[in-house]
């Protein structure tokens, strides 16, 4: 379906430090298209939260002229950030954050320096989780246990799956409600 200006998800790590994911609908932050660059979804994802899990795909049609998602990461608003593979970690205090992409994340600057990843292509499935020193332990434990997960994105049967089970999946509609 496409979007307007629907906010599908955040986490936040403190006030300062919010990571979301968005299908923008223009190709730079200087647009004032609606959905905009950073509000608003040109395609709408299909989500699934779980606790303190939360999964995302994106299936961009064909007609649709922009191509990618990006990611909203204010790297200088943590504390401590690591990589490794398809994730990206950050803590502030106590409190931690993964994001998984079945695409490479690449970094990219517009009006916003240090704040934003692009994953291009019509494909893509983002999964967050969020842990704390209370829960985890130590960040470190918290990354280890993130990373012996098993995250795959199967874009024949639009699903993504953790350790091996169905999370959510993404199903086509034709609500025409959504057009603007």
């Amino acid at each position: 379906v496409y979007g307007y200006q629907q906010h599908m998800w955040s986490a936040a790590l403190s006030n300062e430090a919010i990571v979301f994911v968005n299908h923008p609908g223009a190709s730079s932050d200087s647009s004032s298209m609606r959905p905009g660059y950073w509000f608003g979804n040109g395609i709408i994802p299909a989500l699934r939260q779980e606790g303190r899990e939360l999964a995302a795909i994106y299936e961009i049609s064909d007609e649709h002229p922009i191509h990618f998602t990006h990611l909203f990461w204010p790297t200088a608003k943590f504390e401590e950030v690591k990589t490794s593979g398809s994730w990206l970690f950050a803590r502030v205090g106590d409190g931690y954050l993964g994001l998984w992409c079945s695409r490479e994340l690449q970094a990219y600057d517009d009006e916003l320096a240090g704040c934003e990843y692009r994953a291009y292509g019509s494909h893509t499935a983002y999964l967050c989780t969020l842990g704390s020193k209370a829960e985890d332990s130590s960040f470190d434990a918290f990354i280890k246990a993130c990373e012996t997960r098993s995250v795959t994105y199967d874009v024949a049967g639009r699903k993504l799956l953790l350790d091996g089970e169905t999370f959510v999946t993404y199903t086509d509609s034709d609500d025409r409600t959504q057009y603007v």
